[in-house]
């Protein structure tokens, strides 16, 4: 955390000046590991050193088998506006070859308790053209109909 708040300090110095910041985008591994709080503390850090539109896009990425609903809602609150969930496949066997910790199921349910909790702006990162892939496999998609509508 002390680096990123140092790495924060660094470019804000650099670029922040004139520049309004219209998205602030948390990625790269898993973020939503951390604790609701310390992604809190970087959205905080970030506005305070830009200047950051009231209306900013700020986004998480998060995998199915790593967060709960009442951690999404956390990052609901804390003001993540947009969630970019890692689901990859609904393909257990795709998802078995990629070495994934979650199934169809815990995917669904995550896009479900995403809804669920406030967020508008979801995100599916999604895998095509994996070895033996169907179309078949991909139209377990067709039960996430209900959250986008």
């Amino acid at each position: 955390m002390d680096c990123l708040i140092k790495e924060i300090d660094f470019y804000s110095k650099k670029y922040a000046d004139g520049r309004k910041i219209i998205s602030i985008f948390l990625g790269g591994g898993t973020p939503s590991l951390m604790e609701p709080e310390y992604i809190r503390k970087i959205i905080e850090h970030v506005k305070n050193k830009f200047d950051v539109l009231e209306n900013a896009e700020i986004t998480l990425e998060t995998n199915p088998g790593t967060v709960s609903k009442e951690k999404l809602k956390d990052f609901k609150y804390i003001g993540v506006n947009r969630i970019s969930i890692g689901i990859q496949s609904f393909s257990d066997d795709e998802l078995k070859f990629l070495t994934r910790i979650h199934n169809s199921e815990a995917a669904i349910k995550t896009v479900y308790d995403a809804a669920e909790v406030g967020f508008v702006n979801i995100n599916l990162d999604l895998i095509f053209n994996l070895p033996k892939q169907t179309k078949q496999n991909g139209r377990t998609i067709w039960k996430l109909l209900p959250v986008f509508r």
